[in-house]
């Protein structure tokens, strides 16, 4: 009985600690990665702005990972990944701005709502690039649970 009391409040602890660190995650998505690229902003837009170009850098591949690219370059262009671990995913073109912001809809795993991003290129005087690549959701996430999955 005492072991069994001892149990009960135990995860009683846990759950406590996990409803507090949950409270304290931010309630929606939102990353950012940037970086100085040396080569100007009209010729990185354009290896970057078709997924075909995508296949020999890929930032998630694996030798274990299928990859396709479906359509051509332009808006519904898709590249799509299956991993036998990591499962199906995609990232679709949405919409292109020339030489400054592309926004692509992205999916991790198949059958999970699909995440917003968009790629931003920023000429600079010294003929390099900045480029930033966000990352966000655009629903609010319930609490608890969904706060976890922002994180």
């Amino acid at each position: 009985m005492k072991s069994l009391k001892k149990t009960f409040f135990g995860v009683v602890f846990l759950a406590v600690i996990f409803f507090i660190w949950a409270a304290a995650l931010p309630e929606k998505l939102d990353m950012t990665k940037t970086r100085n690229v040396q080569m100007p902003a009209d010729s990185l837009y354009q290896h970057i702005s078709d997924f075909e170009n995508w296949l020999s850098w890929f930032p998630w591949r694996d030798s274990a990972m299928n990859i396709t690219v479906n359509d051509s370059a332009g808006p519904g262009q898709r590249l799509e990944w299956e991993h036998e671990i990591q499962g199906k995913g995609y990232m679709e073109m949405d919409s292109l701005y020339p030489d400054s912001l592309i926004i692509l809809e992205i999916a991790f795993i198949e059958e999970a709502p699909s995440l917003r991003s968009d790629i931003r290129l920023i000429p600079k005087a010294t003929g390099e690039t900045e480029i930033s690549w966000r990352m966000y959701d655009t629903t609010q996430w319930e609490y608890p649970l969904g706060r976890v999955r922002a994180l």
